[in-house]
């Protein structure tokens, strides 16, 4: 919400599936979800459908309705969010992946807390970002900068944008920021 309210509001929440599908991938969920007086959200928690297939990231929608003791902006009915289940299997060898933004805030994993992804095949195990948007968007490097190095794309013979190798102990290419130049490791980037 815009602004906390004296009363508390009730919205019906659901989701509804996109490249994820209910039962395979997340639980679906449907109920009547609250946000407190004097407070402008709540957290939803949707319970994730673990396997061990690589596979690409998954989306699916979280949508609002009904809204009780409020109302949404400019007379919508309903409003809707993307959510992304990251895909946290090991990537497969000689794989290349394509991860999509969505309008919305997105995070691309290239590492975890405990190693860096794409990090084992040389050249032939990375992942495509496309539709990466500086302004909201975050990817996520095990270790710290010190241990990346950014190249345009072109400068390397691949396609245009922005090339990300893993530097300790050689060089690994681990991903490609596609139609993205000029990022840098200061922005758009979380390390973990």
């Amino acid at each position: 919400m815009d602004r906390p309210h004296n009363r508390d509001v009730k919205v019906q929440f659901s989701t509804e599936d996109g490249t994820a599908v209910a039962g395979g991938d997340y639980k679906k969920t449907k109920r009547m979800i609250t946000i407190p007086k004097r407070q402008t959200s709540t957290t939803v928690a949707i319970p994730i459908v673990g396997d061990r297939k690589g596979e690409p990231d998954e989306t699916f929608s979280a949508k609002l309705t009904n809204p009780q003791n409020a109302a949404f902006s400019e007379g919508k009915t309903e409003v809707q969010a993307t959510g992304i289940i990251l895909d946290n299997d090991d990537p497969l060898t000689g794989d290349r992946k394509l991860a999509r933004g969505t309008t919305g805030a997105d995070t691309f994993v290239l590492g975890t807390a405990k190693k860096a992804l794409y990090a084992e095949k040389g050249n032939d195990d990375y992942l495509v970002i496309a539709n990466f948007d500086p302004t909201q968007d975050t990817i996520e490097l095990h270790g710290s900068a010190t241990d990346y190095q950014l190249v345009p794309g072109q400068q390397v013979g691949l396609i245009a944008g922005t090339v990300v190798y893993r530097t300790e102990g050689g060089q690994e290419l681990i991903g490609i920021v596609k139609d993205s130049a000029s990022l840098s490791l200061d922005s758009g980037f979380s390390f973990v």
